[in-house]
């Protein structure tokens, strides 16, 4: 067997038409379908951002909330302690 001549095209690599049996979108039929996957990507893609700014705000909140109820707890114990050092600084030593 010969290898086949490389300056020599290929026939069937040079057809304008597609090998038999194989379907071909019209080109119509390929912009649509393309328009609504593009449609499709960008509904996702905005939801997403959507869903992401969502959670960056709602992160944000609770770490807020988190911090107030730490804050007061802290200051809760500081005022306990506070107070039992009056007590303690009212207590008559005799």
């Amino acid at each position: 067997m010969t290898d086949p001549d490389p300056k020599t095209p290929d026939p069937a690599a040079s057809s304008p038409e597609p090998p038999e049996g194989t379907v071909v979108e019209p080109a119509e039929g390929a912009v649509r379908r393309l328009e609504e996957r593009l449609a499709e990507m960008t509904d996702r893609h905005l939801r997403l951002a959507a869903e992401y700014d969502n959670f960056r705000k709602r992160t944000a909140k609770e770490r807020t909330e988190v911090w107030s109820k730490a804050q007061a707890e802290l200051l809760g114990r500081f005022v306990d302690a506070f107070d039992d050092l009056a007590r303690f600084a009212q207590v008559n030593p005799t």
